[in-house]
């Protein structure tokens, strides 16, 4: 199963590189431990099995470890392309939306800049702390809402 591959290779070879990137080596027990601390976070944020989790930032060891965390919980995780538009991103979470979306700092509304006006979308909360282990990252939980694990539509690509 996939919540356990990281966890079962943990226990194996702890110190083997389970991840190279950027010339950051990460081992399979520190990997582990980041999808341990993620999947509490998450689980302490109400996110449950069925619920959606989408995340907007660039690739790297993090990402990954939240893609396992999201397993661990039996949530969906539905990563943003960063290089899609705005209304592009509003339409996907509309269609799917999540229990929390994480936004890497890069991608967070800044005071006066035009096009997010420092505004969160409709129905979400403002930030929250993110978990340990994924500096300078937030959470933001819309108002009661939940994406179910269902085939998709073939035209509208709902959840």
């Amino acid at each position: 199963m996939l919540a356990d591959w990281i966890s079962d290779n943990a226990g194996r070879v702890p110190a083997k590189t389970a991840i190279r990137f950027s010339g950051r080596d990460v081992s399979y027990a520190e990997l582990a431990a980041m999808v341990e601390r993620l999947a509490s976070a998450l689980a302490a944020s109400g996110v449950r099995r069925g619920d959606c989790v989408a995340f907007l930032g660039y690739n790297s060891p993090e990402l990954l470890a939240l893609l396992f965390a999201c397993a661990r919980l039996g949530a969906l995780f539905m990563p943003l392309n960063w290089r899609l538009a705005g209304p592009e991103h509003r339409q996907m979470l509309q269609d799917c939306p999540p229990r929390v979306l994480i936004v890497e700092p890069d991608f967070l509304p800044r005071p006066g800049h035009r096009r997010n006006a420092g505004r969160h979308p409709p129905g979400r909360r403002s930030a929250h702390p993110a978990p340990a282990g994924w500096p300078g990252t937030s959470f933001s939980a819309p108002a009661r809402h939940r994406c179910r694990a269902t085939r998709p539509s073939a035209t509208t690509h709902r959840c």
